[in-house]
């Protein structure tokens, strides 16, 4: 599972895991006053074993930990009564029930211990039902747990076992989790076909609780990937769903969805009608995380209104209610955090907007939320900025910068993986079609001849589709390649690594440690900065620069500091907005150095500067005062010369690949007496 994910998934398990309790068991108060006056008079045997479960089971519901709690509590009476009487089925369900409860605390990594624990017992005693609830609750936190195919394994075990054992409800809520596992895995389209067969089998049933279940699934993953015309489609079937089962947990929870979703695509007015119903509706029955997910909600519907004071009394709620939320996930933390600074900066309340700021960088960092790190970064940035702190302007800046990227390099991995399941259900869909051809055809043909002939076609087609989806997957590999090769193209000179190498081992051998130690640290600061920038096709221009000045830093060390290097930008460029490929203008540094340089026993100077003359146009010139071009040619082998072209012509390619190279020259450079004065190199590149 993507890390952009992790904390998206983990906020949808808390709210499901709250339905999936009342799934399990939905208490009423008669009921446990039922069962209570039972175990007044109840023998210390077997029944009493089954009263004891079946009192623990009615506490899950409704969801918190008191209740949680009291059932874990009720659970281990059973258990111990079971082991007294040596009753073996009551012993494995007791068991069972107290991997459930670890399981609806959160107490994942405990509920797995349990679970696989009680799993070689469940097999020897035989009994199948048990057997199916005891693989799918593994399977279910294996998945919770990001470890995908082996949950999946045990849900696919336990739909088998469930089977045999003729128990259909079993069967069907783990392929509801085997959904889930593949929505939580980021495969969409497997994800969402397995939930819709789930939910289905769940309506043929007429287990309306299952599918008010399934539908808050389906709205929140549809949500996820940002088809909010779908997400509403479901939240409001799950709704529908709810008002049908008349259970006041599921009208609250599905109420928030759908306002959360109007929230979403920015209807105030919807959005606020359904937070406020489902706060107003059942008031016990609203779960602390259900309230803090809808004053978060409220807080942003004030602000597309664009009323301050509302969003602001709605953020103050949600922290002054947060303090009562046992799970340690903190929901929108970040991000209410955020929109508190924001608001304290725009009332000039700066030792508060700080604070704010600090608290979402701090929670932000834990779950690698790079959209909260980017914009605290921002705020902490702009104090700095208006208490003249300049250098720590520019830090926070800086990091929101490396922030900001984080994010767009995500953002387009989830662009790329809604393309490919777009494609995969336009895959789908095409054989579908072709299968639904098939049938009718049949159906209709009335000789032999005709139905051999539809056969043809039919395989003609199924050709067609597995040829062009072929075809595609080549495309798609053929692409991956040249960006892998592009990618490796922009790596500095295996040889300048293995001359650098040697260098330092030549410092070392000399004893000369200082130099050795600043070598190594401005070689190693290097590679760090050229794997962090190969990582994206465009990088910004201070990075860029950032990464030159390492590599003649370098140079200048190996050349015992003979090496002059300046580099020249225009006052109106701001090298942190302008994006570039990466390691550009390195190659011609290189060149100037090792065919312009190295031949002058006083060394030389290197000049870059680097100007704008249109909006859209980039300028870098380098410059040497080295022997020149054709007094290269006669000191250098051909190998040499081999090299330098082919550094010249990999940038050129590099550039031409992305279409924004809009010219490239090398200009010998002379003095009055024609005697060569060096060399210079134009790039201009369109941004």
């Amino acid at each position: 599972m993507s890390t952009r994910k992790k904390n998206t998934v983990r906020l949808i398990f808390l709210i499901l895991i709250g339905l999936s309790a009342s799934m399990r068991g939905y208490a009423q108060s008669s009921r446990i006053d039922s069962i209570q006056n039972k175990l007044l008079t109840a023998k210390p045997d077997s029944n009493k074993v089954k009263l004891l479960i079946k009192l623990s089971t009615e506490y899950f519901y409704p969801f918190n930990k008191g209740r949680t709690d009291l059932a874990l509590s009720i659970n281990k009476s059973a258990k111990l009564l079971a082991d007294s009487i040596h009753y073996k089925a009551g012993q494995l369900t007791a068991r069972e029930n107290e991997a459930y409860i670890y399981t609806l605390k959160l107490r994942i990594d405990s509920a797995i211990v349990l679970y696989r624990q009680l799993l070689p017992d469940a097999r020897q005693f035989g009994e199948l039902r048990l057997l199916a609830e005891v693989e799918k609750g593994l399977g279910t936190c294996l998945v919770k747990h990001g470890e995908m195919q082996e949950g999946r394994k045990y849900l696919y075990a336990a739909i088998d076992h469930a089977r045999a054992s003729k128990k259909t409800e079993i069967e069907t809520r783990a392929l509801l989790d085997i959904g889930l596992s593949y929505l939580f895995d980021e495969q969409y389209s497997e994800g969402f076909d397995t939930v819709l067969i789930a939910y289905e089998r769940f309506k043929q049933a007429n287990s309306l609780r299952n599918m008010s279940f399934a539908s808050s699934v389906l709205a929140s993953h549809y949500c996820i990937i940002k088809q909010y015309n779908q997400a509403l489609f479901w939240s409001k079937a799950g709704l529908s769903n709810a008002y049908s089962l008349k259970d006041s947990s599921f009208i609250v929870n599905s109420l928030l969805d759908v306002g959360e979703i109007f929230t979403r695509i920015q209807q105030p007015d919807s959005a606020e009608y359904y937070l406020t119903k489902g706060l107003q509706s059942a008031p016990k029955d609203v779960r602390t995380d259900q309230l803090l997910l809808a004053y978060y909600n409220l807080s942003l519907v004030a602000a597309l209104r664009k009323d301050d004071a509302t969003e602001f009394k709605w953020l103050l709620k949600y922290i002054d209610t947060e303090k009562n939320l046992k799970s340690k996930f903190p929901v929108h933390s970040f991000d209410v955090k955020i929109l508190l600074g924001l608001y304290y900066l725009k009332k000039n309340r700066l030792s508060e907007a700080r604070t704010n700021f600090e608290e979402a960088i701090k929670i932000a960092e834990k779950w690698q939320n790079w959209q909260a790190l980017s914009e605290g970064y921002s705020g902490l940035s702009q104090i700095a900025e208006r208490t003249g702190q300049t250098k720590e302007a520019f830090k926070y800046y800086k990091l929101h910068i490396a922030a900001r990227d984080s994010l767009f390099n995500e953002e387009n991995t989830r662009k790329l993986t809604q393309v490919e399941m777009t494609h995969e259900f336009s895959q789908k869909q095409a054989l579908v079609k072709a299968a639904q051809d098939r049938e009718l055809a049949l159906r209709d043909a009335g000789s032999q001849q005709q139905r051999l002939i539809f056969m043809v076609v039919l395989l003609g087609l199924m050709g067609a589709v597995a040829f062009g989806f072929y075809t595609y997957r080549q495309r798609q590999e053929r692409r991956r390649t040249e960006l892998e090769l592009a990618n490796l193209r922009a790596q500095i000179n295996p040889h300048f690594i293995f001359n650098c190498l040697n260098s330092i081992y030549r410092y070392t051998k000399e004893r000369d440690t200082d130099t050795a130690a600043k070598y190594l640290q401005k070689f190693s600061s290097l590679l760090r900065l050229v794997l962090e920038n190969s990582r994206t096709e465009k990088i910004t221009l201070a990075r860029d620069l950032e990464a030159l000045q390492l590599y003649v830093d370098i140079e200048a060390l190996r050349f015992k500091e003979k090496l002059q290097f300046f580099l020249e930008i225009d006052p109106e460029i701001d090298p942190t907005f302008l994006q570039i490929p990466g390691m550009l203008i390195q190659p011609h540094v290189e060149n100037a150095i090792w065919h312009g340089l190295m031949h002058r026993e006083s060394g030389g100077r290197i000049a870059v500067r680097v100007t704008q003359p249109a909006e859209n146009l980039l300028r870098v010139e380098v410059e040497d005062d080295g022997i020149g071009r054709a007094a290269a040619e006669e000191l250098e082998s051909k190998s040499a010369l081999t090299k330098k072209s082919l550094g010249q012509k990999i940038t050129a390619e590099r550039l031409k690949s992305t279409g924004k190279l809009a010219h490239i020259e090398t200009i010998d450079l002379t003095e009055v007496n024609g005697q060569s004065a060096g060399t210079k190199v134009v790039m201009e590149i369109q941004l």
